[in-house]
C-alpha cells in the first residue's frame, strides 16, 4: 500500500500541491485528472520518490524500489540505450534476472506491443507514439506492483492505445498490478476504483469544464507559398522510404491538418517542409521562412530563461528589433511579464507549448509546422492555442498541424491530408473526408 498523507509542495513561492491525502492499495486502479499546471506530474514525482514533499509524508508498505515505477510525461527522457531490444533489457539487467527469463519477457513485450519491426532501431528515430510504446513496454516487462502513468495516451494513435489496454489487462490477469493514471479529461481510460480531481488540492469530484469551441475564420486561400514535388525520404540504413512520392501545394492563409497513425511519416514530412532534413528525391519549394514546433517542445529550449531563449532566433537571423519581437511574441501567447525570465523547465506542459510557439512567432515565418501541438493540453490550453492560430491566420500566415487525433482538428483546419506508410492517401476538405469513423480508426487515427 502507498499512503499519501497531507502532502504539500512548492517550486519557490509557487505552491503546486496543498494538503494531499489518499491511499493507493494493492490491485487498485486510480485515476487523477485535472488541468495543465494542476500538480499531477509533481505528485507523480513525489509518490515515486523523485521529489520529496515540503510537508507531509509518503509511506510505502512492503514495496521495493523496483516495484513502484513511473512513466514520465515525456517518454524520451527515459531512454538509455541505442536500440529497442537493449532498451527493453535495460531494466531487467538491473533487476539481475537470468538470461532465459529476460529473453522470455522481452519476446512477450515485442509481441504484445507489436515492436518486432523496431527491434534494432534507435528509440530516438521512432515517432513520439512509437517511443511511448517502447518506454511503457520497458517498464511493464519489469513486472512492477505499482505503476504510475503520466498522460500515457497523449502521443498515441488508435492502435497504440489499444495495445496499452491489452497489455495491462494481460498483466492484471497474470498478477496483481496497481495503476495510477494521470489525465486531462474527466473520463478514465480504465475502469477505475477511485477518481479524483487535482488542481493544487485533491477533490473527490468535479464537473468537467469545457471551453467554447474556437472556429478559425479562414480567408480565401491566397497564392502558393510552398510546393512539394514527387517527394521521397529514406532514412540511412533503411530500404523502405519514410515518405514516398508525396505531392501537394500549400497556399497563403491555409490551415492544414496532416493526419495518420504513429509512424505514418507525419513528422518526417513536417521536417522536410521546414527544411530540417533534405529529401532523398524530389523537391521542396518554400517562399519565405518555415518554422517547426517540436512534438516535445522542451527539446527546443537551451537557455536558462525564457526571454534569452526566444531572443536567440531573431539574433541569429539578424532580424531588426529582436527584443521587441520577443516581447510581442510572448504577449501574443499570453505569457505575463513576471515569467519572462523564468526557467522554461519549471512550467506546465500547456505553458511550455505556448512559449515554444512564441519562439517561432518571433522569427516571423510564412509557414508554421506544428507537431502534435495538442498532445498534452487541457480544454483551456487548446482554446488558448486556437486563439493564437486565429491571430496567425489574420496575419496572412499558414500553418500545418501534424496529428494522429482528428478530433482535435475539427474547428481548426479546413483541409486535411491523410498519410499511410509515407504515402498521401487523400487530400481535401475536412468536411468531405470519404471515410467512416470505423475506417478512420482502421487507419490508426483517433476520432
Amino acid at each position: 500500500m502507498v499512503e499519501i498523507h497531507r502532502v504539500s509542495f512548492s517550486y519557490g513561492d509557487n505552491e503546486v500541491l496543498s494538503d494531499i491525502t489518499f491511499t493507493w492499495d494493492t490491485n487498485e486502479l486510480i485515476y487523477i485528472w485535472g488541468p495543465n499546471g494542476g500538480g499531477k506530474t509533481t505528485l507523480g514525482y513525489i509518490i515515486s520518490g523523485l521529489l520529496m514533499p515540503k510537508e507531509g509524508t509518503i509511506k510505502r508498505t512492503d514495496i521495493g524500489e523496483e516495484e513502484l515505477l513511473l512513466m514520465l510525461q515525456n517518454p524520451g527522457d527515459m531512454v538509455f540505450t541505442d536500440n529497442v531490444i537493449t532498451e527493453l533489457a535495460f531494466g531487467l539487467e538491473n533487476l539481475g534476472l537470468n538470461k532465459n527469463e529476460m529473453m522470455r519477457r522481452i519476446y512477450w513485450a515485442m509481441r504484445t506491443f507489436e515492436l518486432e519491426k523496431f527491434a534494432f532501431e534507435s528509440p530516438q528515430r521512432l515517432s513520439g507514439g512509437e517511443l511511448s510504446l517502447v518506454v511503457l513496454a520497458s517498464l511493464i516487462v519489469m513486472r512492477p506492483r505499482f505503476l504510475i502513468l503520466d498522460e500515457p495516451f497523449a502521443h498515441l494513435d488508435w492502435f497504440g492505445r489499444t495495445r496499452i489496454f491489452s497489455a495491462l489487462n494481460t498483466i492484471r490477469e497474470e498478477s496483481s498490478i496497481s495503476v495510477l493514471e494521470f489525465g486531462l479529461k474527466k473520463e478514465p481510460s480504465f475502469e477505475a476504483s477511485k477518481v479524483y480531481y487535482l488542481n493544487k488540492t485533491l477533490f473527490d469530484s468535479h464537473d468537467e469544464e469545457r471551453s467554447e469551441i474556437i472556429n478559425i475564420d479562414f480567408p480565401v486561400p491566397g497564392e502558393p507559398i510552398a510546393k512539394l514535388s514527387d517527394l521521397f525520404y529514406i532514412y540511412k540504413g533503411k530500404s523502405k522510404p519514410a515518405i514516398c512520392g508525396v505531392d501537394f501545394t500549400i497556399n497563403e492563409g491555409e490551415g492544414i491538418g496532416i493526419i495518420g497513425m504513429n509512424g505514418a511519416g507525419k513528422t518526417t514530412l513536417g521536417r522536410l517542409i521546414a527544411g530540417i532534413i533534405k529529401p532523398s528525391k524530389g523537391r521542396v519549394w518554400v517562399k519565405g521562412k518555415c518554422a517547426y514546433l517540436f512534438q516535445f517542445p522542451e527539446r527546443q529550449f537551451f537557455k536558462d530563461n525564457i526571454f534569452d531563449d526566444l531572443l536567440a532566433g531573431p539574433v541569429s537571423l539578424r532580424l531588426d528589433n529582436p527584443r521587441e519581437r520577443v516581447g510581442k511574441a510572448l504577449e501574443l501567447v499570453g505569457i505575463p511579464h513576471t515569467e519572462w525570465h523564468s526557467s522554461p523547465f519549471t512550467l506546465s506542459a500547456g505553458k511550455l507549448r505556448r512559449i515554444a510557439f512564441a519562439s517561432l512567432i518571433a522569427i516571423d515565418p510564412a509557414i508554421f509546422v506544428l507537431d502534435e501541438p495538442f498532445a498534452d493540453l487541457d480544454h483551456n490550453g487548446i482554446k488558448e492555442f486556437a486563439l493564437i492560430l486565429q491571430e496567425i491566420i489574420k496575419r496572412g500566415k499558414s500553418y500545418i498541424i501534424l496529428s494522429s487525433n482528428l478530433s482535435n482538428l475539427f474547428s481548426l483546419v479546413r483541409r486535411v491530408i491523410i498519410l499511410k506508410d509515407g504515402r498521401l492517401m487523400w487530400d481535401g476538405k475536412l468536411s468531405e473526408i470519404p471515410y467512416s469513423r470505423r475506417e478512420i480508426r482502421e487507419l490508426g487515427i483517433v476520432v
